[in-house]
């Protein structure tokens, strides 16, 4: 007798798919009952997690223990003339289908009998040392705060539950839709999307989350989505003793997705204010629906979630150039496409010139649907600058700060007037508006990066070293515009080998080509050499791929007449170790025809340079 044959006559398979079937079942059920009882996903897990160690359990009991008209025996003790394994395997085949219909029925009760309205209400524990008598939420042992006194939240990706599991953005786009809900909340502190969103599927415990993010308050939940319907659980936890303040499932169809993130928000809102006192109560009404196409609104998301993550901006482009064909009234969506026509040149997609206008003309696409959209203005402002020739500097920070009033916790928009003020050399000013991208939210990289770029201009060697660092160690997503300022300092301190891998980072900008780096390179270990026959090298190596040199080489290499008025001179035209290139008439030239000059006789000079009178100044 075979293996085969014997594991079939013991029932062994039978058995292994009864249990399979009466996993899925005790599973299902469980999914049903644990969202009405309020309990966390986790405890699913657990259960889980036990049947999958009963399974071997199962099928070896299966194989050693037989059912008898006695009761349970050992196998081997059973007359073979009398066992009645076949009648058991019938009875197993019976009892496993009728599993499925239960299951079935459990799914569709699940699916079409329950109530909409939400199936738990809201915990309202308020510690006593937390209140004064005042009904003000005091600073001591049951209201830590931050930020001048204010309760603070962050609120965490949502998980994706889904079926197919490939509606990540669909998640995260609830998440976001109830934190902007929630930073329109005068009395709260709510962490930035960049900062919380850095958590997504980290095995730190809340607590831990909190204390990094500042925050005292955590909101964390799932999103499963099946077809037209949505089951959004989500949580408010109080980190500080991980104590769940309140919690909640939401069953909906998905006619009104903003409906459904207006009652989330709300009750969100609610609870805080219940809890702790200091937070006011609302009556809804947080979340207005910008479009009523479902369709285009997931659209918008998912090109919205590959734009933040700069990554494959061609589809990003596609996805939201479909997203306004379908909805043409869908403001949102015009800005964040105007956003992304903004950012994808300096990402490798797109003509600049092209996009430059694409992005003018959509963004006033959007402020003409919703003058509201005050990012659209800093997109227009972007848009003044991202070209090359004279810039209109003064219609540029004027439409900022028009975005910045409108909006002044929008960190992206202290970002931007910053790099326009280290471009026009106001150092100082720049490091404050950077330093308060930063307090705004902690996790934007790219603050950090123009933070070592004004280190370079401040010759603080220290803090320059400690961003790279910093940056090939713990930065996910290596950010190499700046890496090929430090090559000529690496080899200052004789480090070539790491010159070397600075300048490899940037091979994208000679075609993969490695031979202009060794000619860039070469020049610099040799500043006393004459320098012409590098040069004519690099000159014939861009004609012969017909594209340009980045001026950081030139620069470096002193050949100063070869920069023009553009980004990549603005970049390094104030750091510590260009003086002489301040000092040249090439210098004048390109602040002349950048624009900059005529910013500055409006606006005062910045602090390396004087006004000398008659249209003439000097920089140091």
């Amino acid at each position: 007798m075979t293996l085969l044959t014997e594991l079939k006559r013991r029932n062994v398979f039978r058995v292994a798919a009864a249990y399979v079937v009466l996993s899925w079942l005790i599973l299902q059920m469980g999914d049903l009952l644990f969202d009405l009882m309020g309990l966390p996903e986790w405890a699913n897990r657990i259960v889980l997690v036990i049947l999958l160690l009963g399974f071997p359990v199962a099928v070896i009991f299966s194989w050693i223990y037989e059912l008898t008209p006695e009761g349970v025996k050992k196998e081997s003790a059973v007359d073979r003339t009398r066992s009645i394994t076949p009648e058991t395997g019938r009875k197993l085949n019976h009892i496993t289908i009728g599993m499925i219909v239960l299951g079935i029925a459990v799914i569709g009760i699940d699916r079409f009998l329950l109530p909409e309205q939400p199936t738990t209400q809201p915990v309202t524990e308020t510690s006593p040392a937390a209140v004064t008598a005042g009904g003000e939420t005091s600073a001591g042992e049951g209201a830590v705060t931050t930020d001048g006194g204010l309760p603070s939240i962050a609120v965490l990706p949502f998980a994706d539950m889904s079926p197919e599991g490939d509606q990540g953005y669909f998640s995260d786009g609830i998440a976001e839709e109830i934190l902007n809900v929630l930073v329109r909340i005068d009395d709260l502190k709510v962490a930035s999307r960049t900062s919380s969103f850095v958590f997504r599927g980290s095995q730190h415990d809340i607590p831990a989350i909190a204390e990094k993010l500042k925050v005292q308050h955590v909101l964390e939940g799932s999103v499963r989505k099946a077809g037209n319907r949505v089951r959004i659980t989500a949580q408010l936890i109080d980190a500080r003793d991980d104590r769940h303040l309140w919690s909640d499932t939401f069953d909906r169809e998905l006619n009104d997705i903003f409906a459904i993130q207006d009652e989330i928000a709300t009750a969100v809102v609610n609870a805080l204010a219940d809890a702790l006192g200091s937070v006011s109560r609302v009556e809804g009404g947080l979340v207005e629906a910008d479009t009523g196409n479902l369709d285009a609104y997931e659209l918008f998301l998912e090109g919205r979630e590959l734009f933040l993550a700069r990554d494959r901006l061609s589809v990003a482009i596609d996805l939201l150039e479909r997203a306004v064909e379908l909805d043409p009234e869908f403001a949102r969506a015009w800005e964040a496409l105007a956003a992304l026509y903004s950012v994808a040149p300096s990402w490798g997609t797109g003509d600049a010139e092209t996009y430059r206008e694409l992005s003018d003309r959509t963004a006033d696409k959007a402020l003409q649907l919703d003058p509201e959209r005050h990012f659209a203005h800093a997109i227009k402002a972007q848009a003044l600058t991202n070209r090359n020739g004279r810039i209109d500097w003064t219609g540029a920070m004027e439409l900022t700060k028009r975005a910045l009033d409108g909006n002044p916790k929008d960190a992206t928009v202290w970002l931007w007037y910053g790099i326009n003020l280290r471009f026009l050399g106001y150092t100082d000013q720049a490091g404050a508006y950077l330093e308060r991208c930063l307090e705004l939210d902690p996790a934007y990289e790219n603050c950090r990066n123009h933070q070592a770029f004004l280190a370079m201009e401040t010759g603080d060697i220290d803090r320059i070293f400690a961003w790279l660092d910093r940056h090939l160690t713990e930065v996910p997503v290596r950010h190499t515009l700046l890496f090929p300022f430090f090559v000529p300092e690496m080899l200052r301190r004789g480090d070539v080998r790491l010159a070397y891998l600075m300048a490899d980072s940037i091979t994208w900008n000679f075609n993969g080509d490695a031979r202009p780096i060794h000619l860039w390179i070469d020049g610099l270990m040799h500043p006393d050499e004459n320098q012409e026959q590098r040069v004519d090298g690099l000159r014939a190596w861009a004609e012969e791929h017909d594209t340009s040199i980045a001026g950081f080489v030139w620069a470096s290499l002193g050949q100063y007449e070869l920069l023009h008025a553009e980004f990549n001179t603005y970049q390094l035209m104030w750091q510590e170790d260009m003086s002489e290139f301040r000092a040249s008439a090439d210098f004048q030239r390109i602040v002349r025809d950048s624009g900059m000059l005529d910013y500055w006789q409006q606006h005062g000079f910045p602090e390396r340079c004087r006004d000398l009178g008659d249209g003439q100044f000097a920089c140091n």
